[in-house]
């Protein structure tokens, strides 16, 4: 193990180096895995949206509420499509993390796999990201501080319910217990990463916004193929790279913790979903760091 740089406790650039390769290396599987699931729903919910209120894509008031004259029944289909883009978005988040943990154990990551991965997941996921919010919530409403975290201490859920086949407290509870240890460094991994893909989505934003009102200020139909293009651009690009943040921080800690090796790691992601129960020796780290490249999978 010691001669593979991307199976062993990785440091803090390390981490954002190994996902980064990872996005470069199948960014288009990773943009497909976000848009194909995600655009088709964004359509219908523009489409919606600008029939029952336009006035939320005009750029130039800034409106965002719906119209005094929009009925309950207009609502209530403004809250289906919304749901739907939820369920969308999960899809597309589970997917990611498929594609992104069979590149980073040497597998072949393709669409069509990562996407029958993630759909009999959506639910769990679902789940998990409603106990997940409301905790956050909680804890952003009794000071930031707590809020941040428990933030931390969730970050790793995801990827242990999707790879490790557990139930939402399960994933819950082993979020805990890898984060546990590097906690700090952990909280400025997520710190460094949610501000950089924050303004990463505001640039977009900002930049076709101010194309559109450039281009037709008081036209509604722009201003919701701005919005739609900003969105699509900006998800296609900030899923994909912190879900390979995520996918590698999670791998690095069952590294770390556990002694896993890249046998140990192909046979249980996604297939048997399982860890083992009494952690084994920790790995010692390489002298050096010469830049990740994918394993040779085991046969």
């Amino acid at each position: 193990m010691a001669g593979n740089p991307g199976l062993r406790p990785l440091a803090f650039g390390e981490i954002l180096d190994v996902a980064l390769k990872i996005f470069g290396r199948h960014w288009r599987t990773l943009v497909a895995c976000v848009l194909v699931p995600t655009v088709p729903i964004q359509i219908v919910s523009v489409l919606v949206v600008l029939s029952i209120a336009p006035e939320q894509f005009d750029l130039s008031s800034g409106t965002t509420s719906p119209s005094e004259g929009t009925d309950g029944a207009e609502i209530a289909g403004v809250l289906v499509v919304r749901l739907l883009e939820v369920l969308a978005s999960i899809l597309a988040w589970a997917a990611c993390f498929k594609a992104v943990a069979d590149g980073y154990l040497g597998r072949e990551a393709t669409v069509g796999t990562s996407l029958r991965f993630g759909l009999p997941k959506i639910p769990r996921l679902f789940g998990l990201s409603i106990v997940a919010g409301v905790l956050i919530v909680i804890g952003l409403i009794l000071i930031i501080i707590p809020g941040l975290v428990l933030m931390t201490f969730l970050s790793l859920a995801v990827p242990a319910l999707l790879f490790e086949r557990i139930g939402i407290l399960g994933a819950i509870g082993r979020s805990f217990e890898l984060v546990s240890g590097r906690f700090w460094s952990i909280l400025l991994l997520m710190i460094v990463t949610i501000m950089a893909l924050l303004v990463v989505s505001f640039v977009f934003g900002l930049l076709l916004g101010g194309i559109g009102v450039a281009v037709a200020e008081d036209s509604e139909a722009v201003g919701a193929a701005v919005t739609f293009v900003a969105a699509v651009i900006a998800t296609a690009i900030t899923t994909p790279i912190f879900a390979a943040i995520i996918s590698v921080l999670y791998f690095d800690q069952r590294v770390r913790k556990e002694g896993f090796d890249l046998q140990l790691l192909a046979e249980g992601v996604g297939e048997q979903g399982s860890y083992p129960t009494a952690p084994q020796a920790p790995p010692v780290p390489d002298a050096g760091y010469s830049g990740w490249q994918p394993p040779v999978p085991p046969t």
